[in-house]
């Protein structure tokens, strides 16, 4: 089984240096954002990829503009209908609350789109022996309770955790280290965090 991970779109109709056009629904920025997700698209269908998982941020902003609802719902409606199976993990930006108790995305789940998922505190197991253990943005000491919890079920199989959040010492692609978030083990017990 083959699975594709991208994250931190941050899809908004208004982001810093972005050129707002069509009356202000559009921008560079957000078109750039749906280009990528149809590029993504098309690479996990050329290479037998079965589903694709969004992990955290795939907006930018908590209340997003209807704008930018519309234009990632339809490209979002475009995978699925090609046969992809989109999964999204919320992170800290598609959280409505600061308490990681309802995120933006979750009206995604309410209209119920088949292959469109938004995953919750869940396992699933995507192959025999592997499960991936979904863990949605959550406040540091929530999400490391979390964590804990979810560890303890981990035993036999390929255990690969899904998670937004800083970790502590972590480099960023552009050599920013983290000096705040979860320390460094926080994942012991799994075999692979991402």
């Amino acid at each position: 089984m083959k699975l594709a991970f991208i994250s931190d779109l941050h899809a908004n109709v208004r982001l810093p240096f972005a050129r707002v056009s069509d009356g202000g629904i559009s921008s560079d920025r957000l078109e750039d954002v749906c280009s990528v997700l149809r590029q993504a698209a098309t690479r996990c269908l050329e290479e037998g990829v079965e589903g694709l998982y969004i992990l955290g941020d795939l907006f930018d902003k908590k209340h997003p503009d209807g704008a930018t609802l519309v234009a990632a719902s339809r490209v979002l409606r475009e995978m699925a209908d090609q046969g992809l199976a989109v999964n999204i993990l919320p992170g800290n930006h598609d959280a409505v609350d600061r308490d990681g108790r309802l995120y933006t995305l979750q009206f995604l789940d309410a209209l119920k789109v088949p292959g469109i998922r938004v995953l919750g505190h869940e396992a699933i197991e995507v192959a025999s022996g592997v499960r991936l253990h979904a863990l949605p943005w959550l406040p540091d000491s929530r999400a490391l309770k979390r964590m804990r919890e979810m560890d303890k079920g981990c035993e036999g199989d390929r255990n690969i955790l899904l998670f937004h959040q800083s970790v502590v010492g972590a480099i960023g692609d552009t050599g920013w280290v983290s000096d705040e978030g979860l320390p460094t083990d926080a994942h012991d017990g799994f075999d692979l965090g991402l």
